[in-house]
Protein backbone atom coordinates (compact mmCIF):
# COMPACT_ATOMS: atom_id res chain seq x y z
CA UNK A 1 0.00 0.00 0.00
CA UNK A 2 1.05 3.24 -0.80
CA UNK A 3 3.12 5.42 2.33
CA UNK A 4 0.93 8.43 2.26
CA UNK A 5 -2.35 6.43 1.83
CA UNK A 6 -1.18 4.41 4.58
CA UNK A 7 -0.11 7.13 6.82
CA UNK A 8 -3.64 9.13 5.83
CA UNK A 9 -5.07 5.55 7.20
CA UNK A 10 -3.18 5.95 10.13
CA UNK A 11 -4.32 9.27 11.37
CA UNK A 12 -7.98 8.64 10.43
CA UNK A 13 -8.07 6.28 13.02
CA UNK A 14 -6.14 7.27 15.96
CA UNK A 15 -8.51 10.99 15.16
CA UNK A 16 -12.03 9.25 14.94
CA UNK A 17 -12.07 6.86 17.65
CA UNK A 18 -13.22 8.94 20.23
CA UNK A 19 -17.23 7.94 21.01
CA UNK A 20 -19.04 9.90 23.40
CA UNK A 21 -21.72 7.69 25.71
CA UNK A 22 -25.11 9.41 25.82
CA UNK A 23 -25.98 11.53 29.23
CA UNK A 24 -29.71 11.47 29.86
CA UNK A 25 -31.11 10.16 27.07
CA UNK A 26 -28.52 12.30 24.47
CA UNK A 27 -27.83 10.10 21.44
CA UNK A 28 -24.40 8.48 21.00
CA UNK A 29 -21.62 11.15 19.09
CA UNK A 30 -18.56 10.42 17.78
CA UNK A 31 -15.55 13.18 17.43
CA UNK A 32 -14.56 13.36 14.26
CA UNK A 33 -11.64 16.01 12.64
CA UNK A 34 -12.83 18.33 9.70
CA UNK A 35 -11.29 19.67 6.77
CA UNK A 36 -9.89 22.45 8.86
CA UNK A 37 -8.19 20.46 11.76
CA UNK A 38 -10.81 20.93 14.23
CA UNK A 39 -12.72 18.86 16.30
CA UNK A 40 -16.22 18.26 15.62
CA UNK A 41 -18.93 16.13 17.54
CA UNK A 42 -21.58 14.76 15.15
CA UNK A 43 -24.02 12.04 16.04
CA UNK A 44 -23.85 8.45 15.80
CA UNK A 45 -25.92 6.83 13.36
CA UNK A 46 -27.57 10.01 11.88
CA UNK A 47 -31.13 9.01 10.70
CA UNK A 48 -31.26 12.47 7.99
CA UNK A 49 -28.37 13.99 6.73
CA UNK A 50 -28.09 17.04 4.37
CA UNK A 51 -25.20 16.44 2.33
CA UNK A 52 -23.92 19.59 0.36
CA UNK A 53 -20.59 18.11 -1.74
CA UNK A 54 -22.36 15.72 -4.58
CA UNK A 55 -18.69 13.60 -4.30
CA UNK A 56 -19.90 12.72 -0.48
CA UNK A 57 -23.24 11.75 -1.70
CA UNK A 58 -21.87 9.10 -3.67
CA UNK A 59 -19.49 7.97 -0.81
CA UNK A 60 -22.58 7.55 1.58
CA UNK A 61 -24.65 6.01 -1.37
CA UNK A 62 -21.40 3.38 -1.95
CA UNK A 63 -21.76 2.14 2.13
CA UNK A 64 -25.36 2.07 1.44
CA UNK A 65 -27.03 4.52 3.36
CA UNK A 66 -28.25 6.83 0.64
CA UNK A 67 -31.70 6.71 1.85
CA UNK A 68 -30.29 8.51 5.34
CA UNK A 69 -29.94 11.76 2.68
CA UNK A 70 -32.55 13.89 2.95
CA UNK A 71 -31.18 17.04 1.05
CA UNK A 72 -28.31 17.89 -1.23
CA UNK A 73 -26.58 20.80 -2.97
CA UNK A 74 -26.70 21.68 -6.48
CA UNK A 75 -24.40 19.28 -7.86
CA UNK A 76 -26.23 15.55 -8.55
CA UNK A 77 -24.38 12.56 -8.53
CA UNK A 78 -24.06 10.84 -11.96
CA UNK A 79 -23.89 7.43 -10.16
CA UNK A 80 -26.61 7.74 -7.77
CA UNK A 81 -29.63 8.57 -10.02
CA UNK A 82 -32.13 8.47 -6.89
CA UNK A 83 -30.43 11.58 -5.44
CA UNK A 84 -32.04 13.85 -7.95
CA UNK A 85 -35.35 13.33 -6.37
CA UNK A 86 -34.02 15.22 -3.22
CA UNK A 87 -34.56 18.38 -2.50
CA UNK A 88 -31.68 21.31 -3.36
CA UNK A 89 -31.37 23.32 -0.68
CA UNK A 90 -27.44 24.99 -1.46
CA UNK A 91 -24.42 25.67 -3.45
CA UNK A 92 -21.12 24.86 -1.79
CA UNK A 93 -20.08 27.78 -3.67
CA UNK A 94 -23.00 30.28 -2.69
CA UNK A 95 -23.76 29.11 0.83
CA UNK A 96 -26.71 26.82 1.91
CA UNK A 97 -30.36 27.83 2.21
CA UNK A 98 -30.44 27.85 6.22
CA UNK A 99 -34.42 27.83 6.53
CA UNK A 100 -34.36 25.22 4.18
CA UNK A 101 -32.08 23.20 5.91
CA UNK A 102 -34.03 23.63 9.01
CA UNK A 103 -37.73 22.64 7.74
CA UNK A 104 -36.23 19.14 6.65
CA UNK A 105 -35.39 18.79 10.59
CA UNK A 106 -31.67 17.40 10.02
CA UNK A 107 -29.44 15.08 12.36
CA UNK A 108 -26.60 16.34 10.77
CA UNK A 109 -25.32 18.97 8.29
CA UNK A 110 -22.24 17.68 5.44
CA UNK A 111 -20.81 21.07 4.09
CA UNK A 112 -17.61 21.63 1.65
CA UNK A 113 -14.62 23.31 3.04
CA UNK A 114 -14.60 26.58 1.43
CA UNK A 115 -13.93 29.21 3.39
CA UNK A 116 -15.64 32.97 3.50
CA UNK A 117 -18.45 34.85 5.12
CA UNK A 118 -21.76 33.08 3.50
CA UNK A 119 -20.35 29.29 4.76
CA UNK A 120 -19.45 31.04 8.13
CA UNK A 121 -22.56 32.60 9.06
CA UNK A 122 -24.53 29.28 7.45
CA UNK A 123 -22.59 27.03 10.10
CA UNK A 124 -22.74 29.78 13.00
CA UNK A 125 -26.80 29.74 12.21
CA UNK A 126 -27.26 26.18 11.98
CA UNK A 127 -25.01 25.44 15.22
CA UNK A 128 -26.81 27.69 17.15
CA UNK A 129 -30.06 25.86 16.11
CA UNK A 130 -28.66 23.14 17.41
CA UNK A 131 -27.69 21.27 14.47
CA UNK A 132 -24.43 19.84 14.07
CA UNK A 133 -22.08 20.73 10.75
CA UNK A 134 -19.18 18.78 9.47
CA UNK A 135 -16.95 20.26 6.88
CA UNK A 136 -15.44 17.83 4.46
CA UNK A 137 -13.15 18.35 1.21
CA UNK A 138 -15.69 18.45 -1.32
CA UNK A 139 -13.61 17.36 -4.19
CA UNK A 140 -12.23 14.27 -2.75
CA UNK A 141 -8.64 14.50 -3.95
CA UNK A 142 -5.86 11.76 -3.50
CA UNK A 143 -4.83 11.97 -0.21
CA UNK A 144 -8.48 12.87 1.27
CA UNK A 145 -10.28 9.75 -0.29
CA UNK A 146 -10.08 7.13 1.77
CA UNK A 147 -9.84 9.33 5.17
CA UNK A 148 -13.58 10.36 3.97
CA UNK A 149 -14.55 6.74 3.63
CA UNK A 150 -13.20 5.98 7.18
CA UNK A 151 -14.65 9.01 8.17
CA UNK A 152 -18.09 8.75 6.93
CA UNK A 153 -18.36 4.66 7.59
CA UNK A 154 -17.75 5.82 11.00
CA UNK A 155 -20.38 7.92 11.66
CA UNK A 156 -22.95 6.06 9.76
CA UNK A 157 -21.48 3.04 11.97
CA UNK A 158 -20.86 0.75 8.57
CA UNK A 159 -17.02 -0.53 9.26
CA UNK A 160 -17.56 -3.88 7.26
CA UNK A 161 -18.95 -2.01 4.33
CA UNK A 162 -16.17 1.17 4.55
CA UNK A 163 -13.28 -2.40 4.46
CA UNK A 164 -14.70 -3.88 1.49
CA UNK A 165 -15.01 -0.36 -0.41
CA UNK A 166 -11.68 0.99 0.74
CA UNK A 167 -10.90 -2.38 -0.01
CA UNK A 168 -12.17 -2.09 -3.49
CA UNK A 169 -9.95 1.32 -4.28
CA UNK A 170 -6.98 0.24 -2.53
CA UNK A 171 -6.22 -2.81 -4.89
CA UNK A 172 -6.46 -1.14 -7.78
CA UNK A 173 -4.36 2.20 -6.63
CA UNK A 174 -1.60 -0.43 -5.22
CA UNK A 175 -1.70 -2.74 -8.41
CA UNK A 176 -0.78 0.11 -10.18
CA UNK A 177 2.24 1.52 -8.28
CA UNK A 178 3.82 -1.77 -8.05
CA UNK A 179 3.82 -2.21 -11.84
CA UNK A 180 5.11 1.44 -12.13
CA UNK A 181 6.86 2.21 -9.30
CA UNK A 182 10.14 1.08 -10.67
CA UNK A 183 10.17 2.64 -13.66
CA UNK A 184 13.50 4.48 -14.71
CA UNK A 185 12.86 7.97 -15.91
CA UNK A 186 13.54 6.88 -19.59
CA UNK A 187 10.67 4.33 -19.44
CA UNK A 188 8.43 6.63 -18.35
CA UNK A 189 5.95 8.66 -21.23
CA UNK A 190 5.79 12.54 -21.24
CA UNK A 191 2.21 13.54 -20.89
CA UNK A 192 0.49 16.31 -21.62
CA UNK A 193 -2.77 16.66 -19.76
CA UNK A 194 -5.36 19.26 -20.93
CA UNK A 195 -8.17 20.53 -19.13
CA UNK A 196 -9.57 23.38 -21.31
CA UNK A 197 -8.35 23.81 -25.15
CA UNK A 198 -4.11 25.02 -23.80
CA UNK A 199 -4.99 24.99 -20.34
CA UNK A 200 -2.81 22.43 -17.99
CA UNK A 201 -2.02 21.49 -15.01
CA UNK A 202 1.36 21.91 -13.08
CA UNK A 203 2.74 18.90 -10.35
CA UNK A 204 0.79 21.00 -7.44
CA UNK A 205 -2.31 19.92 -8.78
CA UNK A 206 -3.87 16.16 -8.37
CA UNK A 207 -3.41 15.11 -12.05
CA UNK A 208 0.49 15.07 -10.76
CA UNK A 209 -0.18 12.00 -8.59
CA UNK A 210 -2.24 10.09 -11.47
CA UNK A 211 -0.16 11.01 -14.18
CA UNK A 212 3.19 9.93 -11.58
CA UNK A 213 1.07 7.00 -10.64
CA UNK A 214 0.21 5.54 -13.49
CA UNK A 215 4.16 5.97 -14.61
CA UNK A 216 4.33 9.33 -16.89
CA UNK A 217 6.03 12.16 -16.79
CA UNK A 218 3.78 15.70 -16.79
CA UNK A 219 5.47 18.38 -18.99
CA UNK A 220 4.33 20.67 -17.13
CA UNK A 221 5.21 19.87 -13.72
CA UNK A 222 7.77 22.98 -13.26
CA UNK A 223 5.48 25.48 -14.71
CA UNK A 224 4.95 28.21 -11.56
CA UNK A 225 1.33 28.13 -11.84
CA UNK A 226 -0.94 25.66 -11.24
CA UNK A 227 -3.27 25.66 -14.08
CA UNK A 228 -1.06 27.30 -17.11
CA UNK A 229 -2.59 28.30 -20.62
CA UNK A 230 0.27 27.29 -22.56
CA UNK A 231 0.79 27.67 -26.26
CA UNK A 232 0.54 25.22 -28.89
CA UNK A 233 3.81 25.93 -29.68
CA UNK A 234 5.19 25.10 -26.25
CA UNK A 235 3.55 21.84 -26.77
CA UNK A 236 5.05 20.70 -30.27
CA UNK A 237 8.62 22.44 -28.53
CA UNK A 238 8.13 19.36 -25.38
CA UNK A 239 6.43 17.28 -27.39
CA UNK A 240 4.94 14.72 -25.64
CA UNK A 241 4.69 11.20 -26.32
CA UNK A 242 1.09 11.44 -25.11
CA UNK A 243 -1.92 13.34 -24.69
CA UNK A 244 -4.85 13.37 -22.53
CA UNK A 245 -8.03 16.14 -23.00
CA UNK A 246 -9.90 16.02 -20.16
CA UNK A 247 -13.97 16.63 -21.04
CA UNK A 248 -15.87 18.12 -18.39
CA UNK A 249 -19.70 17.12 -17.20
CA UNK A 250 -20.21 14.60 -14.51
CA UNK A 251 -22.76 12.78 -16.46
CA UNK A 252 -21.48 10.54 -19.09
CA UNK A 253 -20.65 11.31 -22.54
CA UNK A 254 -21.86 9.99 -25.79
CA UNK A 255 -18.75 7.32 -27.72
CA UNK A 256 -19.55 10.13 -30.48
CA UNK A 257 -18.85 13.08 -28.62
CA UNK A 258 -15.48 11.45 -26.88
CA UNK A 259 -14.22 10.28 -30.24
CA UNK A 260 -14.91 13.88 -31.82
CA UNK A 261 -13.34 15.82 -29.26
CA UNK A 262 -10.09 13.23 -29.77
CA UNK A 263 -10.11 14.00 -33.55
CA UNK A 264 -10.71 17.48 -32.87
CA UNK A 265 -7.50 17.57 -30.56
CA UNK A 266 -5.79 15.68 -33.25
CA UNK A 267 -6.44 17.72 -36.05
CA UNK A 268 -5.23 21.27 -34.58
CA UNK A 269 -2.79 23.03 -36.49
CA UNK A 270 -0.66 23.51 -33.88
CA UNK A 271 -0.42 19.67 -32.98
CA UNK A 272 -0.04 17.94 -36.05
CA UNK A 273 3.48 17.40 -35.63
CA UNK A 274 3.59 16.37 -32.39
CA UNK A 275 4.63 13.47 -31.22
CA UNK A 276 1.72 12.00 -29.50
CA UNK A 277 -0.76 13.19 -32.75
CA UNK A 278 1.76 11.27 -35.09
CA UNK A 279 1.61 8.28 -33.12
CA UNK A 280 -1.99 8.59 -32.44
CA UNK A 281 -1.82 8.43 -28.85
CA UNK A 282 -4.31 11.14 -27.96
CA UNK A 283 -6.90 9.88 -25.47
CA UNK A 284 -9.95 11.40 -24.07
CA UNK A 285 -11.05 11.36 -20.56
CA UNK A 286 -14.19 12.38 -18.55
CA UNK A 287 -13.12 14.82 -15.67
CA UNK A 288 -15.58 12.61 -13.59
CA UNK A 289 -12.80 9.84 -13.30
CA UNK A 290 -10.36 12.33 -12.22
CA UNK A 291 -11.78 12.94 -8.66
CA UNK A 292 -13.61 11.31 -6.10
CA UNK A 293 -14.39 7.88 -6.39
CA UNK A 294 -13.60 7.54 -9.78
CA UNK A 295 -10.25 8.60 -9.25
CA UNK A 296 -8.63 4.49 -9.28
CA UNK A 297 -10.81 4.38 -12.76
CA UNK A 298 -9.14 7.09 -14.30
CA UNK A 299 -5.87 6.29 -12.83
CA UNK A 300 -6.13 2.83 -14.51
CA UNK A 301 -7.15 4.41 -17.58
CA UNK A 302 -3.93 6.26 -17.38
CA UNK A 303 -1.69 3.12 -16.98
CA UNK A 304 -3.78 1.24 -19.63
CA UNK A 305 -2.72 4.28 -22.46
CA UNK A 306 0.74 5.00 -20.54
CA UNK A 307 2.22 1.26 -20.54
CA UNK A 308 -0.41 -0.89 -22.25
CA UNK A 309 2.20 -3.76 -22.28
CA UNK A 310 2.24 -3.94 -18.60
CA UNK A 311 -2.03 -3.71 -18.44
CA UNK A 312 -2.54 -5.94 -20.85
CA UNK A 313 -4.61 -7.75 -18.31
CA UNK A 314 -6.45 -5.03 -17.02
CA UNK A 315 -9.85 -3.48 -18.45
CA UNK A 316 -10.89 -0.29 -17.10
CA UNK A 317 -14.10 -0.31 -18.27
CA UNK A 318 -14.68 -3.91 -16.38
CA UNK A 319 -13.43 -2.27 -13.22
CA UNK A 320 -16.23 0.53 -13.54
CA UNK A 321 -18.35 -1.61 -14.34
CA UNK A 322 -17.77 -3.94 -11.55
CA UNK A 323 -17.40 -1.20 -9.13
CA UNK A 324 -20.94 0.48 -9.94
CA UNK A 325 -22.74 -3.01 -9.65
CA UNK A 326 -21.36 -3.62 -6.35
CA UNK A 327 -21.68 -0.65 -4.39
CA UNK A 328 -24.27 1.42 -6.48
CA UNK A 329 -26.73 -1.60 -8.12
CA UNK A 330 -26.43 0.37 -11.28
CA UNK A 331 -24.95 -0.34 -14.80
CA UNK A 332 -22.51 1.67 -16.78
CA UNK A 333 -24.16 3.50 -19.05
CA UNK A 334 -22.40 6.48 -22.00
CA UNK A 335 -18.65 6.77 -22.22
CA UNK A 336 -16.43 8.20 -19.78
CA UNK A 337 -12.90 7.41 -21.76
CA UNK A 338 -11.65 7.16 -25.23
CA UNK A 339 -8.41 5.89 -27.18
Amino acid sequence: MNKNRRMAGVLVCLCLLFLSLPVCGEKETVTVVDAWGEYVDVPLNPERIVVLPSTLIELIYALGEGDRIVGRGVGVPAYCPSAEDLPCIASCSVGPNVEAILDLNPDLVIMCSAKGTKPATAIEHLQSAGVPVLRLPSSCEPDTLLPQIETLGLILDKQEETDEFVGFIEEYLDLIEERTEDLEPGGRPTVYFECKEYKTVNGETPMQHHINLAGGTNIAAEQSVKRPIVSPEWVLETNPDIIVVGVSGSSPRTEEVMRGTRDDTRSRPGLKEVKAVEEKKVYTISKKLMKGIGMPIGCLYFAKWFHPDLFEDIDPEAVHREMLQTFFDVELEGVYACP
